[in-house]
C-alpha cells in the first residue's frame, strides 16, 4: 500500500528531474537546480502559490539548507513597474516562497467581519482627502430655458483619511536549521499570518465603532471633517453635523447616538431604524436605504439576543403579528458579530449601512520580504538563517456621518481603555 501511494504521489518536473510535491527531497531539488536554474523558479513558484507545496512538505530542513545554500537560481522581480531577471539563492527562493504562502494561508484562515463594514480602496498618498459632492446652487436643480445646467462639485464638507504603517520581522536561526526544528518554523509562520490578520481586524472594528474618538474624552478619531478630528457618534446635530436628526424629528432625539437603548427586543431596533430614517444627504434630502444593505453589528454578548429577535417569525405573544425584523420581515438586516467587539463594549450595538460611510485605505497591501543564506549580513552577525519582514499600511476613515446609528445600553459612552 505504501509503495503504491508513493508511486502515485503528485509530481512536477524541473530540468528532467521528477519532484514529489508532498515530500520534497533536498538532493533531488539540488539536482533540479543544477540542471536548469531558470526552470527551477518557473516551476516551483506556481506549485507553491497553488498550495501544492507547503512548509509541511519539507521533511528535513537541515538537509535542505546543505543541499541548496550554495546554489543560485534566476527569477524575476518587479522593479519600477518592470519585470527584470535577478539571481538569488536557491534556499532563499524556496524558503521565502514557502513562508509567503504560509503567511498568506494563515492570514486568510482568520475569521473576520471587517471587510463587510468598509469600502476597501488603494491610495499611495499618506493623507487622502474625499470631498462631499453637491450641485451648484444646493438642492435646486431647476433649469430655466437658456440657462446652464448646474455642475456637480465639491461641497463644504471634506473628509481626510491618514495612514498607519505596521509590521514585524520573523526570524529563523541557524540553530533551528541545524536542529531540523521544522515544527517551530511552521508555528512561527502560522502565528505571523494570524497576528497580521488580527491586528487589521481589531484596527478596523475600533475605527468603525469610533471606540477612541467617540469616548468621553475622544482621541484618534475615525472622522476628520474639514481638517479637524471629531467624535463620529453624538447625541446632537450641532454644526457642522447638521445633517443628523434634530430633536424635532420622528424620534424626538438628536444625533446618531441613541442612549438607554439596550438591545432587548424589536422596539430597540425600531428606535434605531426611525433614527436612521431621519438622516439627510448633502442636498438636505432624507437618505433612502435599501433594506438588503442594512447590517446589525453586535458584540458576542448580544449575539444570542440578536439571533432570537431576527429568528422569530412572529412578535412575542402575538402569533398573528409578523415580525418585521424576522426571517420574512422587510427590515431584517444582516447580522454581524465578533468577540473582538466585546473588548470595546459588551453592550453597544450598531445599525445601518456601513460601507458607504467607512473607507479602509491601503497605502501598502500585505507585503513580505525575505532574506536568507550564508552570505547575508544577518548570518554573519547573528547566525540568522532567514529573516522575513511582513509590513502593511492601512487606515480606516469615515467619509460621512449619517449612515450608521450607535445604540448604548446607558447614557454614557464606552470607556476608551
Amino acid at each position: 500500500m505504501s509503495t503504491h501511494t508513493k508511486h502515485n504521489a503528485p509530481r512536477f518536473s524541473v530540468g528532467g528531474v521528477s519532484l514529489r510535491t508532498d515530500a520534497l527531497d533536498p538532493y533531488q531539488l539540488r539536482q533540479a537546480v543544477e540542471k536548469n536554474p531558470r526552470a527551477f523558479a518557473e516551476k516551483i513558484i506556481p506549485q507553491i502559490e497553488a498550495g501544492k507545496v507547503r512548509w509541511e512538505d519539507v521533511k528535513n530542513l537541515r538537509d535542505l539548507w546543505h543541499a541548496l545554500r550554495d546554489l543560485q537560481v534566476e527569477t524575476r522581480m518587479e522593479i519600477a513597474e518592470r519585470s527584470v531577471p535577478v539571481m538569488t539563492g536557491a534556499f532563499a527562493l524556496l524558503t521565502g516562497q514557502l513562508t509567503v504562502a504560509g503567511l498568506n494561508a494563515a492570514y486568510e484562515a482568520v475569521p473576520e467581519i471587517g471587510s463587510q463594514l468598509v469600502t476597501d480602496m488603494d491610495s499611495n498618498k499618506k493623507r487622502m482627502t474625499i470631498a462631499g459632492i453637491l450641485p451648484e446652487g444646493g438642492n435646486n436643480l431647476d433649469v430655466e430655458e437658456g440657462q446652464n445646467f448646474p455642475m456637480l462639485g465639491a461641497s463644504a464638507e471634506r473628509y481626510d483619511i491618514s495612514h498607519r504603517r505596521r509590521g514585524f520581522c520573523l526570524c529563523i536561526s541557524a540553530e533551528m536549521v541545524e536542529e531540523n526544528d521544522l515544527a517551530e518554523v511552521i508555528s512561527r509562520v502560522q502565528a505571523g499570518g494570524r497576528i497580521a490578520a488580527n491586528a487589521i481586524e481589531v484596527q478596523t472594528l475600533e475605527k468603525v465603532t469610533d471606540h477612541h474618538g467617540s469616548a468621553a474624552s475622544g482621541s484618534n478619531y475615525v472622522l476628520n471633517l474639514n481638517g479637524t478630528g471629531a467624535a463620529l457618534y453624538r447625541a446632537n446635530n450641532t454644526a457642522p453635523f447638521t445633517r443628523l436628526p434634530a430633536s424635532t424629528d420622528s424620534t424626538g432625539i438628536a444625533g446618531n447616538r441613541l442612549t438607554n437603548n439596550a438591545l432587548v427586543d424589536t422596539t430597540d431596533l425600531d428606535n434605531a431604524r426611525l433614527q436612521l430614517a431621519s438622516v439627510k444627504d448633502s442636498i438636505g434630502a432624507r437618505v433612502s436605504v435599501a433594506s438588503g444593505e442594512l447590517k446589525l453589528l453586535v458584540p458576542t454578548a448580544l449575539e444570542g439576543t440578536a439571533v432570537k429577535i431576527l429568528g422569530s417569525e412572529y412578535l412575542p405573544g402575538e402569533e398573528s403579528s409578523l415580525n418585521a425584523w424576522g426571517p420574512r420581515g422587510r427590515w431584517r438586516p444582516t447580522l454581524l458579530s465578533s468577540p473582538r467587539l466585546d473588548d470595546l463594549s459588551a453592550s453597544a450595538w450598531y445599525f445601518g449601512v456601513f460601507a458607504p460611510q467607512f473607507v479602509r485605505k491601503w497605502k501598502l497591501r500585505l507585503e513580505q520580504a525575505t532574506m536568507a543564506g550564508r552570505d547575508t549580513m544577518m548570518f554573519v552577525e547573528k547566525r540568522m538563517a532567514m529573516m522575513i519582514r511582513l509590513a502593511w499600511d492601512v487606515e480606516i476613515g469615515a467619509r460621512d456621518y449619517v449612515y450608521v446609528i450607535q445604540s448604548l445600553s446607558q447614557s454614557t459612552a464606552p470607556k476608551d481603555e
